[in-house]
């Protein structure tokens, strides 16, 4: 909230930035969704102070409700409701936030258009505070190649995350450290390549190299965000086996059981110091 200038009183926000020092050097454990942001709780609030206590459990997401489709017939129950059959979809899931960055997008939409992509579509579903900001851009560009879908329930998910043949993820930047878009985990578990679009190196950019499962934009650079999308457009096969490396860095690290075991662990240790 300081970050993006909700909060703006100076005497609240260092009492804030206190009483989140004290807490966090006072905890037996405090838990962490990445290595980004244990990094930045070192930096910022323990300084000099151990930081064993620190635990790292990602988020994660459920692998047996979200599954790769495989099947065009099974891919094509939403594709066909949607309207969408005969279209590269360049797909973003999930919360239009504050945090997420879409100037980028629109603008290599708009690029894409005027190159003729006629097939690309760029394809949102969710809502949140910018999805109104993304639609105002689109009427006054006049572009025909980005569509709306509103959120979708959890039993529809395999389904619309299957629609993609490519997935979006947006971070702004000066949130590194802080955020960690869980959208990349039903990403990762959909067999889905993923571009992320971002200001700097973050978990996101670890887990795309490691994972080696998408490719990485940096904020404002439309034009290779838009070589990103027609290079996977041309090229099925990296579309395929970038999906499947991510599914599998998935299953490896960031599945619901995984992450249950790890708090189960963590849980137990913290009681474990107090006897």
């Amino acid at each position: 909230m300081i970050e993006l200038g909700k909060i703006k009183n100076k005497y609240f926000i260092k009492v804030l930035k206190n009483l989140s020092k004290l807490i966090i050097r006072k905890m037996d454990r405090v838990v962490v969704v990445g290595e980004f942001m244990k990094r930045k709780m070192k930096k910022d609030i323990l300084q000099e102070m151990d930081s064993e206590h620190i635990i790292i459990i990602h988020n994660w997401a459920d692998g047996e409700k979200i599954r790769v489709i495989r099947g065009e017939e099974e891919r094509n129950l939403v594709k066909k409701e949607w309207g969408l059959e005969g279209k590269f979809i360049v797909l973003y899931s999930g919360n239009i936030g504050d945090l997420h960055e879409f100037d980028t997008v629109i603008s290599a939409a708009e690029d894409l258009g005027e190159k003729g992509w006629k097939n690309i579509c760029f394809v949102f579903i969710g809502e949140g505070i910018k999805k109104g900001y993304i639609e105002r851009k689109v009427k006054e560009k006049g572009l025909n190649n980005i569509l709306f879908f509103p959120f979708q329930s959890r039993e529809v998910l395999k389904y619309s995350l299957g629609l993609a043949d490519v997935s979006l993820v947006t971070l702004e930047k000066g949130f590194e450290g802080m955020v960690v878009p869980s959208k990349i985990y039903g990403i990762l578990a959909s067999g889905r390549p993923m571009i992320a679009v971002v200001g700097g190196e973050s978990e996101v950019t670890e887990i795309i190299s490691k994972g080696r499962c998408g490719e990485v934009v940096k904020i404002g650079d439309y034009k290779a965000l838009s070589d990103a999308v027609i290079d996977y457009h041309n090229n099925s096969k990296k579309c395929y086996q970038e999906g499947m490396s991510g599914r599998k860095y998935f299953e490896e690290n960031y599945e619901r059981r995984i992450a249950v075991k790890k708090y189960i662990k963590v849980i137990e240790e913290t009681l474990g110091s107090l006897s």
